[in-house]
């Protein structure tokens, strides 16, 4: 059986691109990744305000694909879209919440503490990432190298919380 292909938007940031290629790795699909540009107007413009149109971002060439993932806000609108006017069924899921209706959505994937619920909400204790725990394992001794190179009071890893002092 041929694996499903995946098409995976974002706008390009390294934090987006782990989540969405975590997600498609847990998934087992073959992806391709596009980064998405919105045009001028729109860049401003929340998605809930936005229309669901090729008009919002610039063309993305994507062939025959079964699945879409998307991360951040500016790949809503262009995640929703490709879905609308594919010529087959294509199921969708946006990481991170989308601000707009759940509905445009097969899955939402979005950590506890962005607080949505819905039947499609998927909750995760933090953000997804495409490392595997046979990764880490096999990349402990380089990781340990600079965890003792530094105090580990140093060592800061961001779950995607505000940057504020708790």
């Amino acid at each position: 059986m041929n694996k499903l292909k995946g098409v995976l938007l974002t706008q390009g940031m390294h934090g987006m691109i782990s989540q969405v290629e975590g997600l498609a790795k847990a998934l087992d699909i073959d992806f391709t990744h596009h980064t998405v540009e919105l045009n001028n107007f729109w860049k401003t413009v929340p998605p809930k305000f936005t229309p669901i149109s090729q008009s919002v971002y610039k063309k993305i060439d994507l062939n025959d694909f079964d699945i879409i993932i998307s991360c951040g806000r500016k790949s809503v609108i262009p995640s929703i879209h490709q879905k609308s006017i594919s010529k087959k069924k294509v199921f969708n899921i946006h990481i991170q919440d989308p601000k707009v209706n759940y509905n445009h959505f097969d899955f939402i994937v979005a950590p506890e503490h962005d607080s949505i619920k819905g039947k499609n909400v998927i909750n995760t204790k933090g953000a997804i990432h495409y490392l595997t725990n046979e990764e880490i394992i096999r990349n402990k001794d380089y990781l340990n190298s600079f965890i003792k190179k530094r105090p580990k009071k140093n060592l800061l890893i961001n779950f995607g919380w505000s940057n504020k002092v708790l």
